[in-house]
């Protein structure tokens, strides 16, 4: 019986520490120079460029990512769908993406409601979402035929700060935040 259990160990051991781990994925900066409402509330004008830090921590795992697809979100709305080239990362690499997002779309909101700020005591942003979906390969180092696929998918929640004349309200700056694995 001893023996048994000390087989299911190891081989729980060796399946794990063989598995990619999760891309450590974060939000560095995010630059939000347009944001407001026209056409009777309507229509919002977005001018929103983010960067990705998205980080392979494996020592022994390469990962390609393919159907990179970023979409911005306020008030449970996306307004701003990318999607983004292919690329790979080695072990313990670090990839930026930038995405930028700016035009208009018609914003659906409620009777009364408008852009609305969050904060304490004077600290103006907004709320804004970014939604990472990726389809990722990791191939190990030393033998490349054990792949790994999977689809991940994260949520960054943001706090922008709105920046005009090259300033944000308040002299708020914008805090490196890390995205959830969902």
């Amino acid at each position: 019986m001893l023996v048994f259990f000390v087989v299911v160990i190891v081989v729980l051991i060796i399946y794990l520490s063989g598995r990619p781990s999760y891309d450590n994925t974060r939000v560095t900066d995010a630059l939000l120079t347009e944001f407001d409402l026209t056409n009777n509330n309507s229509t919002l004008n977005y001018d929103l460029a983010v960067e990705i830090a998205l980080r392979n921590p494996s020592n022994i795992y390469r990962s390609h990512y393919n159907h990179i697809n970023i979409t911005a979100i306020y008030k449970n709305q996306a307004f701003g769908i990318m999607n983004y080239t292919s690329f790979s990362q080695g072990p313990n690499h670090e990839t930026h993406l930038t995405p930028s997002f700016r035009g208009q779309y018609s914003l659906n909101l409620g009777a009364g409601d408008d852009l609305s700020k969050s904060g304490v005591s004077g600290a103006d942003y907004y709320d804004i979402f970014i939604k990472l979906n990726l389809e990722n390969e990791s191939v190990k180092k030393f033998r490349p035929h054990w792949k790994f696929h999977r689809k991940l998918e994260y949520t960054c929640e943001l706090k922008v700060p709105l920046i005009s004349n090259g300033q944000s309200a308040g002299g708020n700056r914008f805090n490196t935040t890390r995205c959830t694995y969902i």
